[in-house]
């Protein structure tokens, strides 16, 4: 599962991904501009590493990713996917 595209995954984690179906969308506002992300299931190739804006990749189960989100709406999207 991504909130981005293929190209910015491959771009922060290495992972060459394959998108898959859209499972879910969210909106909110940044600075008071509206803002959509959109999440999608993905097949990745590749080993993992953290590149540009990332700290760190890992691989955890869903219930440990559930539990690493933020934000409700992410959770929703998560348990809808799962």
């Amino acid at each position: 599962m991504g909130g981005s595209s293929p190209r910015e995954v491959e771009e922060e984690t290495g992972l060459v991904c394959s998108l898959g179906e859209e499972i879910g969308r969210t909106h909110y506002l940044i600075d008071e501009r509206p803002k959509e992300v959109r999440y999608f299931h993905m097949s990745a190739n590749g080993d993992a590493q953290a590149q540009n804006e990332i700290d760190a990749v890992r691989w955890v189960p869903l219930t440990e990713a559930r539990r690493l989100l933020t934000y409700d709406r992410e959770r929703q999207i998560l348990d809808g996917a799962a």
